[in-house]
C-alpha cells in the first residue's frame, strides 16, 4: 500500500537508523567510529552515512533519462532515499516521511509508464518499493517513540514540581507551557500510527522475502525484523517482539559482513534481554500494569504456578541474552586494546549453563539459550573485572576516541550487571515465596490429617447426616482398636439346624398348652 499522509513530528532527536544499504559494516571492530550509544539504542547502523544530496535533488523528475524499470538497488541509491535518510538522521521526521511518500508515488507512476500497465495496476509489492516502505515505517516508529518519551517527560516535570511543594512558585502559565507541547504531539492517534508503521514494515519484509536471496538482502531483512520487533515491544506484544528479534539474530549471526562480536549482534541480544525481562515482570493479574488490571480475578493455584514457571524461564533467557550482549561488548573492547577476545570471554566459571543448579529442572532442549540469573551475575562480574584490568593496562596506548568507546562499553556492562542482579533478587524472592507456600500447604495438610485421624478414632464418626448415637460410638471405639478392625476377609458361618423328627414337625407348629 502507498504510504499514508504525513504524521506530525514530535521532536528533533538525532538518529541514524538505516536499512544498511552497504556492506561496510565490518568496521564495527573500531566501535562504530567512537559514537556513544545507550544500550537500549545500540541498533543504529554501523555503516558510514552517504553524502547527503541537496534538497533540490528530491525534486528531480525520476522519469528523466530512464529506459529501464527501477530496482531495489536503484531505489536504495536514489536521491529521494538519501534525502529521506538525511532528514531521519537529523530528527526531521515530517520531512523524511514527506519525501518517502513522494518517492512511492513517483516510482509507482514510473513503473506503470515503463511497463505499459494501466493506471489501476498495483505495483505496491514491486522490489523498488521496499526501501521506501521500510524507511517510512521506521521513521514513523521513531516518531512514536519520541512522542511517548516527550509526553512522559513533560508529565513528570509538572508532577515533580507539585510533589516538591513548588507548585505555588510555578505560575499557571508556565505549567501550561510545559504541558502544551506534549498535548500537541499526541494529536495523532497512536493506534493508527502503530498500524501504519506495521503495514509499511511488513510490506518491505514481504517484498524482500520474495526476492532472490543474497547476503546483502538478508542483512537488510534482519534490519526490518529488528524494527518490527521494536514496534511490537512498544505496543506491548512481547511474544511477537521476541519472534521478530530472534529472526533478526539468526540472520545477523550468519552474515559474513558481521563479526561474532559485532555491535549489531549485541543490540539484538540486548533487545531480547529487555523483552524477556518485561515478560518476567507480568503480574499475577496477567499484565505488568497493576492499576489497569486491579479488578481482574485472582489466579488459581495451578495458574499461578504456571505463571511463576514462565517468569522463571523468562528471567533465565533474559540473563542469557544480557550475558551474550556483554560478551560482544567485551570482544569489541578487546579488539580496541589489541587483545584476544577469548582472554576475556572464555572460562568465566559457573559451569557450562547451570540450568540444573539450585533444583532447577529442564528438558535439556532449551538450555542453549538460558542462564540462571545468579550464574549470569557471577559470570558478568568476572567478565567486567577482566575488562577493567585490560583497560587499565592499555590506557596509555589508546586514543581519546578509543578511550571514550572503551568507557562506554564498561558503563553499559555495569548497567546490564544491575539488571541481571535485580533478576537474581527477583528469582530468589520467588523461590522464598514458593517455600513459604509449600510450608503453609504442608501445615494445612498435616492439620487435615490430624483431624481425619481424630475422626477415625473419636466419638464423631458418622454415616450420613447427623451424629452417631452413644451406643454406636461406644461400640465403635473398642472395635477400632482391636484386631478385628484390621482389613481382612470376613466369612459368615451358618449355624447347623438340629435334625427334626417327622412326628414332631406338626406338633411343633401348635401353641404349647398347659
Amino acid at each position: 500500500m502507498a504510504a499514508p499522509t504525513n504524521k506530525p513530528s514530535p521532536s528533533n532527536r538525532v538518529v541514524d537508523e538505516t536499512i544498511d544499504a552497504t556492506v561496510a559494516v565490518k568496521d564495527n571492530a573500531t566501535a562504530n567510529d567512537g559514537k556513544k550509544e545507550d544500550p537500549a539504542t545500540v541498533s543504529p547502523a554501523a555503516t558510514k552515512q552517504e553524502a547527503a544530496p541537496a534538497d533540490s535533488a528530491a525534486t528531480k523528475n525520476p522519469t528523466e533519462a530512464v529506459d529501464s524499470l527501477p530496482t531495489y538497488q536503484s531505489s536504495e541509491t536514489s536521491a529521494e532515499y538519501l534525502l529521506a535518510k538525511r532528514h531521519l538522521n537529523e530528527g526531521k521526521f515530517d520531512e523524511a516521511m514527506t519525501v518517502c511518500e513522494g518517492a512511492i508515488k513517483s516510482t509507482m507512476e514510473l513503473l506503470r509508464e515503463l511497463s505499459g500497465a494501466g493506471s489501476d495496476e498495483d505495483f505496491t509489492l514491486h522490489e523498488s518499493m521496499a526501501p521506501y516502505h521500510y524507511l517510512y515505517g521506521t521513521t514513523l516508529l521513531y516518531s512514536i517513540e519520541e512522542a511517548d518519551h516527550d509526553v512522559t517527560t513533560a508529565g513528570t516535570a509538572v508532577s515533580t514540581a507539585v510533589v516538591d511543594g513548588e507548585a505555588a512558585a510555578v505560575p499557571e502559565e508556565a505549567a501550561a507551557e510545559e504541558a502544551a507541547p506534549a498535548a500537541e504531539k499526541t494529536v495523532s492517534d497512536p493506534d493508527e500510527d502503530f498500524e501504519i508503521a506495521w503495514e509499511n514494515l511488513d510490506t518491505a519484509r514481504n517484498i524482500i522475502s520474495k526476492m532472490p536471496v543474497t547476503e546483502k538482502l538478508e542483512l537488510d531483512l534482519a534490519q526490518i525484523f529488528l524494527r518490527a520487533g521494536d514496534l511490537q515491544r512498544l505496543n506491548g506484544r512481547d511474544d511477537s517482539a521476541i519472534q521478530d528479534y530472534e529472526s533478526c539474530l539468526r540472520l545477523r549471526k550468519k552474515s559474513p559482513f558481521l563479526t561474532m562480536y559485532d555491535r549489531k549482534i549485541a543490540d539484538v541480544h540486548y533487545q531480547l534481554g529487555l523483552t524477556y525481562i518485561s515478560v518476567a515482570s507480568i503480574n499475577r493479574k496477567g499484565n505488568n500494569d497493576e492499576e489497569e488490571h486491579a479488578n481482574k480475578p485472582e489466579l488459581s493455584d495451578i495458574e499461578e504456578k504456571v505463571l511463576e514457571a514462565k517468569q522463571a524461564m523468562a528471567r533465565s533467557k533474559a540473563a542469557f541474552h544480557y550475558l551474550e550482549c556483554c560478551k560482544c561488548f567485551s570482544g569489541l573492547l578487546a579488539t580496541i586494546c589489541n587483545a584476544d577476545p577469548a582472554t576475556l570471554i572464555e572460562n568465566l566459571g559457573g559451569g557450562d549453563n547451570n540450568a540444573t543448579e539450585a533444583g532447577y529442572k529442564t528438558t535439556g532442549e532449551e538450555d542453549d539459550d538460558m542462564e540462571l540469573p545468579q550464574v549470569a551475575s557471577a559470570k558478568l562480574r568476572t567478565l567486567r573485572k577482566r575488562a577493567s584490568e585490560l583497560v587499565t593496562a592499555s590506557t596509555t596506548n589508546l586514543t581519546a576516541d578509543q578511550k571514550a568507546d572503551v568507557d562506554d562499553f564498561c558503563d553499559m556492562m555495569e548497567d546490564i550487571q544491575e539488571v541481571v542482579n535485580e533478576a537474581e533478587t527477583a528469582s530468589k524472592a520467588v523461590k522464598e515465596a514458593s517455600k513459604l507456600k509449600e510450608a503453609a500447604y504442608a501445615a494445612t495438610n498435616d492439620a487435615a490429617d490430624e483431624k481425619q485421624k481424630s475422626d477415625d478414632t473419636g466419638a464423631n464418626t458418622t454415616i450420613g447426616f447427623g451424629t452417631a448415637s452413644a451406643g454406636v460410638a461406644v461400640a465403635a471405639a473398642p472395635a477400632a482398636n482391636s484386631q478385628a478392625a484390621r482389613p481382612m476377609m470376613v466369612v459368615k458361618k451358618k449355624k447347623k439346624r438340629a435334625p427334626v423328627q417327622p412326628a414332631e414337625a406338626t406338633d411343633s407348629k401348635k401353641p404349647k398348652t398347659e
